[in-house]
């Protein structure tokens, strides 16, 4: 940021200058962007029916590891990973219950 030095009208001779800052260079805040939560919901049928199942299986180990992250954070991140992996739900299923042993 720039720093000038202005002089003020006095009537002494010895004037001192006054540092000034120039803030033209700086833009506004930006606006706070916001989510539509209802667009973090599951849209079809398959998908609830897949973080309900998700929502099960979190549950019961959310409590026998004693997890103290939010439930519906785990759930989320669970099924994102589900989905993301490609794989059936069976076979997510099982590699879910091999890493538990």
């Amino acid at each position: 940021m720039p720093v000038t030095a202005s002089f003020q009208a006095t009537d002494r001779q010895d004037a001192i200058p006054v540092p000034t800052r120039d803030f033209s260079a700086i833009s506004a805040p930006r606006a706070r962007q916001t989510f539509n939560r209802s667009a973090a919901q599951p849209a079809s049928d398959t998908a609830r029916e897949e973080r309900a199942l998700v929502l099960a299986y979190i549950r019961d180990y959310a409590a026998e590891f004693h997890d103290i992250a939010r439930l519906s954070a785990s759930v989320t991140r669970a099924h994102r990973l589900l989905t993301r992996s490609g794989a059936p739900f069976e076979r997510w299923t099982e590699k879910l219950q091999d890493a538990h042993r």
